[in-house]
């Protein structure tokens, strides 16, 4: 059911509640033993997808609703926030992390990269990704899509560390120790270091490709500019 902001709301609604519902100990736990880890996790994505693409085309039909215009400064500076959330989403689905599926063994291995700087690299990405579109979007249905964004990624953190502390104990927390949910927290408290050889140059130019493409197709795709200075 599309074409209304009551169901805009509903479908993002739904796909944020679900993520934190099968996510939860008392839920996952059960399902995890019944299923087993593999069907569990195809059931998982499965939801995820069909409430995705509900999300997306209950977007696309509901009526826009013009809650403010963004100054171009924000919107520039929205732009800048989501190159950093193309950085860190990059180098998180590319370097080794327990809290990612099926890496739990890379929780006896000291964090490598990003994961010093963040052990929720990717989190953060669509946090800030969520975050820097608030701020570009004076539109009603952009604030219900990308607040549920935010939601979802603050949620999605807790529920992780929530979930390995338990599954993982003794050894989750000497890793929890050497890392941080706050970006360069741990490295402030002299808890981790930085080694950018550890990330390299080649997360660098993969970002960079893609947040390129991301300006030049964002009218093409979504037929808005990321900002007043750029173009499909």
């Amino acid at each position: 059911m599309t074409g209304s902001f009551e169901a805009l709301v509903g479908a993002t609604a739904l796909f944020v509640v679900s993520h934190v519902v099968l996510s939860a100990m008392p839920v996952r736990t059960p399902l995890v033993a019944r299923l087993g880890p593999w069907p569990f996790r195809v059931v998982y994505s499965t939801v995820a997808f069909a409430l995705l693409g509900w999300m997306i085309a209950a977007f696309a039909a509901a009526p826009r609703l013009d809650l403010w215009q963004p100054p171009a400064i924000l919107r520039l500076a929205a732009a800048g926030l989501v190159l950093v959330a193309f950085f860190f989403v990059v180098a998180g689905m590319t370097t080794r992390n327990p809290t990612a599926v099926g890496q739990e063994k890379a929780i006896d291995k000291p964090p490598l990269g990003i994961i010093a700087v963040t052990r929720h690299p990717a989190m953060w990405g669509i946090l800030l990704w969520g975050i820097a579109h608030l701020l570009a979007n004076g539109d009603a249905r952009g604030a219900v899509v990308f607040a549920g964004m935010v939601v979802l990624a603050v949620a999605g953190m807790g529920h992780m560390d929530a979930r390995k502390k338990v599954e993982s104990g003794p050894a989750w927390n000497a890793f929890a120790a050497a890392t941080s949910t706050w970006p360069f927290a741990a490295v402030a408290q002299g808890r981790a270091r930085i080694d950018f050889s550890e990330i390299g140059w080649g997360r660098v130019a993969l970002t960079l490709v893609l947040y390129a493409g991301f300006l030049y197709g964002h009218r093409l795709l979504l037929g808005v500019a990321p900002d007043p200075g750029f173009s499909a």
